[in-house]
């Protein structure tokens, strides 16, 4: 999502949740043919191994590189991305790579770099000190205060509504687990490329809370949280905040077994985390066709310009990067 343009965001993110209904759809049919649970678990397991693939074919984020210090790793990336798609670097966006690539050269000031002048406790003192620092200025933030507080949150609740309408499934369809599953992976598929045009037109903030609230009356649930809450975070945080929301999201997943007891139970948890849903993604950003924030201070300036697309791009680093000639070309 870090490397894709705002206007192709939309169809991208929703691709790549494509994939999940569709192999739902191939675990039901293996399902149906290898009873014993073991190897059925065995057969899901290995394809996880092709993952290791992803660590020789793909690039590092430029965001992250830059981020960390490594801008010429990051200008290196841009350029051979140009390259491959054959469009030619626009002459405003040079001296924005010179100023990447010169990052790496910058004489060393973070504490792991002094290392040497410390010794190894001290210097992993100062380390922790520092990341606490970094840590504790987004808490100081409203803006950001919200971000972390909400996210979590709707993870949380979109998952008690998808896997309690998952576990119900047998009660739309038939008493054969085997076919509504896989149609449940069939029709899931097909609602991501439902999503596309309605994402698009309408944005983030108004289909996660439209479809929050929709599920909670026809039972319908919108799947584009995972695109929007990699929106919403900035670069500097951006993994560790998306890995709270699937932790959160974990917890939902263990509540609804909890919540079949008797018979209204599943209806009332799909309606009740669906009206909640709606209500607390009023209080998120839109992040449609709106570059990502790269810093803290971007998140700030993206609430006080009214969520304006003009919110300008920075990478933390000594000295600071003057990007606002190249925000179009960088988003």
């Amino acid at each position: 999502m870090e490397t894709t343009p705002p206007k192709y965001r939309s169809v991208v993110g929703i691709f790549m949740g494509i994939p999940y209904g569709l192999f739902l759809v191939v675990f039901a049919i293996s399902g149906y043919f290898v009873r014993e649970w073991r190897y059925l678990q065995l057969i899901c397991a290995l394809p996880v191994c092709l993952i290791l693939l992803c660590y020789l074919t793909l690039n590092e984020s430029p965001r992250w590189l830059a981020q960390h210090g490594r801008g010429k790793e990051a200008a290196e990336l841009l350029v051979r991305a140009s390259e491959y798609n054959r469009s030619p670097i626009p002459g405003t966006f040079k001296p924005f790579l010179d100023k990447l690539r010169k990052q790496s050269q910058e004489p060393p000031t973070s504490p792991q770099e002094v290392q040497g002048q410390q010794s190894p406790k001290e210097a992993a003192s100062k380390r922790l000190v520092e990341k606490m620092k970094a840590m504790c200025q987004y808490f100081r933030s409203p803006a950001m205060l919200v971000i972390m507080l909400v996210t979590p949150l709707m993870w949380f609740l979109v998952n008690i509504i998808f896997f309690a309408i998952t576990l119900n499934a047998n009660n739309f369809t038939s008493t054969s687990p085997f076919f509504y599953v896989g149609l449940l992976g069939a029709l899931q598929a097909i609602a991501y490329l439902a999503t596309i045009p309605a994402n698009h037109k309408l944005g983030r903030r108004k289909i996660i809370g439209g479809g929050g609230f929709l599920s909670a009356v026809f039972i319908l649930l919108d799947m584009t949280i995972a695109m929007y809450t990699s929106e919403l975070f900035p670069t500097s945080i951006r993994v560790r905040g998306t890995a709270v929301c699937v932790s959160m999201a974990g917890v939902g997943c263990v509540i609804v077994p909890v919540a079949q007891k008797v018979w209204w139970s599943p209806g009332v948890t799909i309606a009740g985390s669906g009206f909640l849903l709606s209500l607390v993604v009023s209080f998120l950003p839109e992040t449609n066709l709106k570059p990502m924030p790269e810093t803290l201070q971007d998140v700030e300036d993206r609430i006080k310009t009214n969520n304006s697309s003009t919110t300008p791009h920075s990478f933390p680093q000594e000295p600071p990067l003057d990007l606002s000639s190249t925000k179009e070309q960088l988003a």
